[in-house]
C-alpha cells in the first residue's frame, strides 16, 4: 500500500545511539507520535506523516528507518511433535493445567558452552 501526504505511516527508527527526549521532540515537531521505546536496539516506534519520512531519514542521528510491519506468529510444528491430536480427540484441551518454568541461569563455565 502506497501512502502519501499527511497520512500517517508506522515506522521503526534505529538511532546511532540510545534515543533521548530530544530525538522524540524532533519527530513530534514534524507531526509524528511516539508509539514505543525500543532501547535495547537503540530504536523507537513512531507514527509519522508520510510526506515527512525523508526529513526523518535525513536526521544525522538516525541510522535507519523501516516500516513497522505487523507480525504474526506460527505454531506449525509443535502440535505434531507432541502428538496433541491424540489428546484433543480424547477431550483434553489443557484447561486446568499449570506449567512452571524455572530458569536458574546459564553456567558459562560449563564445557558444553
Amino acid at each position: 500500500m502506497q501512502r502519501s501526504g499527511t497520512q500517517h505511516v508506522k515506522v521503526i527508527v534505529q538511532y546511532k545511539r540510545t534515543p533521548q527526549p530530544t530525538h522524540w521532540a524532533r519527530v513530534q515537531a514534524i507531526g509524528g507520535h511516539l508509539s514505543s521505546k525500543l532501547h535495547l536496539i537503540n530504536s523507537t516506534a513512531y507514527s509519522v506523516p508520510a510526506n515527512r519520512l525523508q526529513e526523518l531519514a535525513n536526521d544525522p542521528d538516525v541510522d535507519f528507518v523501516s516500516v513497522d510491519h505487523p507480525l504474526k506468529g506460527f505454531d506449525d510444528y509443535t502440535d505434531a511433535a507432541v502428538n496433541s491430536s491424540a489428546f484433543t480427540s480424547l477431550g483434553y484441551d489443557g484447561s486446568g493445567i499449570t506449567v512452571a518454568v524455572i530458569d536458574s541461569g546459564i553456567n558459562n563455565q560449563h564445557a558444553d558452552l
